[in-house]
């Protein structure tokens, strides 16, 4: 979603439509799914608990960027 200075940093009106909420929706639920299957595979391989604990609490752009660094797709 848009935080537009033109529109005084409220949503601009087509952000507002369902289909872009939709669409919104949609990203999230799939980059959350990511972040889990991150965090599941790193159990199985044997990392920190710690660690994991960190890449669970973090959004799900960090368990990407970390997953990458290791030389495996999300």
């Amino acid at each position: 979603m848009c935080r537009g200075k033109g529109e005084g940093g409220r949503r601009c009106p087509g952000c507002n439509g369902k289909t872009a909420l939709g669409k919104h929706n949609d990203r999230r639920r799939v980059n959350r799914a990511i972040r889990r299957n991150v965090v599941e595979w790193a159990k199985r391989e044997g990392y920190v608990p710690e660690e994991l604990e960190q890449l669970a609490a973090a959004p799900p752009n960090v368990a990407k960027k970390w997953i990458k660094g290791k030389g495996v797709q999300p």
